[in-house]
């Protein structure tokens, strides 16, 4: 067990010093962050519009209602909590109820400013692809080439294009 958490305590900072990486090669590539800030779709940045209830989508338009986001965030949660093998194995090797508080509590804060980080990231990618003429050509042509695999997943493409396109080899 200790090797299945210090692996994972690696993968997290391995994971975490890569996106900060590609955030500052983002930035960068955007003229800094006042550039980005200035260029921003602030629509992204609205987490939770309160004024919607996203229980219908009748003007065809995407609604993320805050109802909806806690009714679905409450059971994605609670299968990924009670049923995934890898937080299964951590809770079920805990030796008492009180190190399985700490260990959901310590989740819960270390996720989020991983969690924020990559938002930040997507409206770094989002906000360059629509200020760098290039990184969109770099996109449809990854897209172009790979398309009979690929069909409908043009935005998953964008980080490791990036990274292929804007951070140094190696």
């Amino acid at each position: 067990m200790k090797a299945v958490i210090w692996g994972d305590v690696v993968q997290m900072f391995i994971l975490f010093i890569g996106i900060v990486l590609c955030l500052a090669f983002g930035l960068e590539a955007l003229g800094g962050f006042d550039n980005f800030l200035t260029h921003v779709d602030t629509d992204r940045i609205t987490a939770v519009d309160f004024s919607k209830w996203g229980f219908n989508n009748a003007d065809g338009q995407d609604e993320f209602g805050f109802w909806p986001m806690v009714i679905g965030g409450f059971f994605l949660y609670a299968s990924y909590y009670g049923t995934d093998q890898t937080q299964s194995q951590r809770l079920l090797s805990a030796k008492d109820l009180p190190t399985i508080n700490k260990l959901l509590l310590a989740n819960g804060v270390f996720r989020f400013p991983i969690t924020l980080t990559y938002c930040i990231m997507g409206l770094v990618l989002g906000t360059l692809f629509f200020q760098d003429l290039g990184f969109q050509e770099a996109l449809d042509a990854t897209y172009q080439k790979n398309i009979g695999s690929l069909e409908g997943k043009r935005a998953d493409l964008m980080v490791p294009v990036f990274i292929m396109t804007y951070l140094p080899m190696g």
